[in-house]
């Protein structure tokens, strides 16, 4: 199996950068106990390599003073026995590297950082170097600091300072973050974040059921942020697989190598490796537009592992695109379409592990030109000065309205009127017209599409408004009497739909007692109507009400007062007046009673010293009986009389004081 690691080398400038920072690394030892522990520390900057040691110094944490461990600075163990570690076969080489290398050597840039990684990858080599101490002397649970101070010229010069680290059991790092794996065609990409705070390089693993779990990297994948056109970026993916089998079940581990040499946890990825080569595509793919129809036809390509052929449709050239139809043979297919426009298609051939692989683009413009169908359903409301139209809604998905016309004639289309220029999108439409219009008007509806087809019409639906108007108030010109009928007589109306007339009749103006007279409807050619039950010596009222074809009636005409007289109506239109005396008192009191029912406006007492001589006493009253002071040895004449709304004056007989 074949692995490929990009930018992978012992070349690590994020480490670098870290070495300028002068770093203190500490971890507790992985085989702490509440009993034994200790806390293992590793320090490293652009010196590297202290000819003349280091010392190390430690706090607890809450206390200022520090305290040296070290008694002799620590330094290269110019001792080391290389035969005590065959296990590390790249151990010899880099000792002799060090030993053999002068200080000024070791600090150059490749050199430098292959020797540091070195230091990471192997504590042996880290102790070796004089970069390692491991304090012993510490209590489980207490929380320290460390600080390496350098020797130069025999003087302590600061190096660098640790974190605080509370003495614990071992645990190892948090795995490493975005671990991904996606197939790329024949290859497995695989993915992280690089953590340089937390790890300088990474170990990947790979787990099979025909191979189990193996390494797949020799050495520690170490990616750098700089590539080699000197971008600051990490290279992504940072490594690649292939050489892998179609249809096995592989499982991926990530863990980050700290600078103890320790993996952090590992993260996993399982996933199929699949067949990502795509078929050949299709080809002579074409197409001709036939109204709302699209006719397409093709040629197949074979292939050992094809399943079908999957047709695609859009109205724009970078999509989205949808599939309209799928074969496993076919080499044509009509394409029914619901609105015209411009069309782009391609046909794909899919394999049965579903790659697919496309075949040219074809465009094909689609004209409409079928119409709409014929609108249904149209019916009318009618309402005072309202007509509501409504119909049925169209289905076609390009249907752009409705156009609704009028006509006052179904048989002459030439005079239909198009009552909105603009197409309706609502299915129904009110119409407001005056009130005075009693026209029967005829409507049709035509639906219109986007491309301007034009519906056949739909049926006539007919109406006509309600006839609220009222005919004009009736004017009552002359009554007349003969023998024992009253006849009336009226200006007859002008109103086109007048149906005909209705008396009414009341003892009083202010309509009490008003009821019909007339049995049947008078004709509107007759304005004449004579009264058979009128009484005579009664006063009566008279109204006439117009009625048009519609129902309307009019405004009651203004009342008309009718009083017939008999050949005997003196005693009845004479006052009876009674006078009655209280000598007590020393009063009179005149008493009468309204003569004949007449509608009387009132009465005026007149008083004299004779007959030719009387005054009104009073004024206008409306009382039935007046009352005064006399005197006895006096005589007064008395006489009452009644004033009626038509002007007449009846007047009682002359009374006298005594």
């Amino acid at each position: 199996m074949k692995r490929i690691s990009l930018l992978v080398i012992t070349v690590c400038l994020v480490l670098c950068t870290h070495a300028q920072d002068n770093r203190v690394l500490v971890r507790n030892a992985p085989e702490n106990t509440p009993g034994t522990s200790s806390i293992q520390i590793k320090w490293y900057s652009l010196d590297f390599f202290y000819s003349e040691g280091v010392h190390v110094y430690r706090k607890l944490v809450g206390n200022s003073n520090w305290k040296r461990l070290t008694d002799q600075p620590i330094i290269i163990d110019g001792q080391f026995d290389i035969s005590a570690h065959p296990d590390d076969p790249n151990l010899e080489f880099f000792v002799e590297v060090v030993q053999q290398s002068s200080h000024d050597e070791l600090k150059e840039g490749f050199l430098f950082l292959n020797l540091l990684v070195k230091t990471f990858e192997s504590q042996v080599f880290a102790d070796f170097a004089g970069l390692f101490y491991e304090d012993t002397d510490v209590n489980f649970g207490e929380v320290y600091q460390y600080r390496i101070n350098k020797l130069i010229n025999g003087r302590e010069q600061f190096l660098g300072q640790s974190d605080e680290i509370q003495v614990d059991f071992y645990t190892r790092n948090d795995p490493v973050e975005d671990f991904s794996v996606i197939q790329n065609d024949k290859q497995f990409f695989i993915d992280w974040k690089v953590d340089p705070d937390l790890f300088y390089g990474v170990n990947i693993y790979q787990e099979s059921d025909s191979s189990g779990e193996f390494r797949l990297n020799d050495n520690p994948l170490v990616i750098s942020e700089r590539d080699s056109l000197g971008h600051v970026s990490y290279p992504s993916p940072k490594f690649k697989v292939d050489s892998l089998k179609i249809g096995t079940m592989y499982t991926y581990s990530i863990a980050g190598i700290d600078f103890f040499g320790e993996e952090t946890e590992k993260d996993s990825v399982t996933l199929l490796f699949g067949d990502n080569e795509p078929p050949p595509p299709p080809t002579n793919l074409t197409g001709k537009a036939d109204s709302m129809k699209v006719n397409l036809s093709w040629e197949l390509s074979v292939a050992e592992d094809m399943m079908e052929f999957k047709l695609y449709r859009s109205m724009l050239s970078d999509g989205p695109f949808e599939q309209v139809f799928a074969t496993a043979n076919t080499t044509s297919y009509v394409d029914f379409i619901e609105t015209p426009g411009p069309y782009y298609y391609y046909l794909a051939s899919v394999d049965q592990t579903g790659n697919e692989s496309a075949s040219r683009k074809i465009f094909i413009d689609v004209q409409d030109v079928l119409p709409p169908s014929q609108p249904q359903g149209l019916i009318i409301k009618s309402d005072t000065g309202r007509l509501s139209l409504s119909w049925e809604a169209n289905t076609e998905p390009d249907l752009a309205g409705y156009l609704v016309q009028r006509t006052v004639n179904m048989a002459n289309k030439k005079n239909s009127v198009l009552l909105n220029s603009q197409p309706l999108k609502e299915t129904k439409l009110e119409q407001i017209l005056p009130k005075q219009v009693k026209n029967r008007f005829f409507y049709q509806v035509i639906a219109i599409d986007t491309s301007h087809n034009r519906s056949i019409p739909s049926a006539f639906a007919s109406a006509q408004m309600p006839d609220v108007l009222a005919p004009e108030r009736p004017h009552i010109k002359r009554i007349a009497y003969e023998e024992d009928l009253t006849i009336l007589e009226w200006v007859s109306n002008v109103d086109a739909d007048l149906f005909g007339y209705h008396v009414f009749r009341s003892d009083s103006t202010n309509g009490k007692g008003r009821g019909r007279i007339n049995v049947n409807l008078i004709s509107p050619d007759i304005s004449k109507y004579t009264d058979r039950t009128a009484q005579s010596n009664q006063a009566y009222f008279y109204q006439i009400v117009a009625t048009d074809s519609a129902g309307n009636h009019s405004e009651l005409s203004l009342p008309s007062y009718a009083f017939r007289k008999s050949t005997n109506t003196k005693s009845e239109l004479e006052l009876d007046v009674k006078i009655q005396f209280n000598k007590r008192k020393k009063t009179l009191t005149l008493k009468w009673v309204s003569p004949a029912n007449l509608p009387i406006l009132g009465y005026v007492v007149h008083v004299g010293i004779d007959e030719n001589s009387m005054k009104p006493k009073t004024g206008l009253i409306q009382d039935l009986d007046f009352k005064e002071k006399y005197e006895a040895e006096s005589t007064w004449y008395y006489q009452v009389r009644a004033y009626t709304e038509e002007g007449l004056i009846i007047k009682s007989d002359i009374l006298r004081s005594r």
